[in-house]
């Protein structure tokens, strides 16, 4: 995360997040009275999020709004990792709005 103030009153954000999982993830078998897990099919490789936040700090009302953009990829047969899943790509946002509070 970067963080730049270089405005009064104003701080713009840049996030990179990823994660990997270090596994393969579980689901329950389609039969429910059999214990059989089956690999989960829309198991993701990994995750990454690029996000952009502005937060205007007022003294009364501080807000803060934010946007991102997820990447992931999926495993293929042989479990390898490789490029993201462009055609995915700008499919999902997030977007974020919020205010500061403080108990005291």
């Amino acid at each position: 995360m970067y963080a730049y103030r270089g405005a009064p009153k104003l701080t713009q954000s840049f996030q990179l997040f990823f994660m990997a999982p270090c596994g393969v993830r579980w689901i329950p078998g389609y039969i429910p009275t059999l214990y059989n897990p089956i690999a989960d099919p829309d198991h993701r490789a990994w995750d990454a999020v690029l996000s952009y936040g502005i937060e205007f700090s007022k003294e009364r009302f501080p807000l803060f709004l934010g946007i991102g953009m997820p990447i992931h990829d999926r495993k293929d047969a042989v479990g390898k990792w490789d490029a993201p899943d462009w055609g995915d790509i700008g499919n999902e946002w997030i977007f974020a709005f919020g205010f500061k509070a403080t108990m005291f």
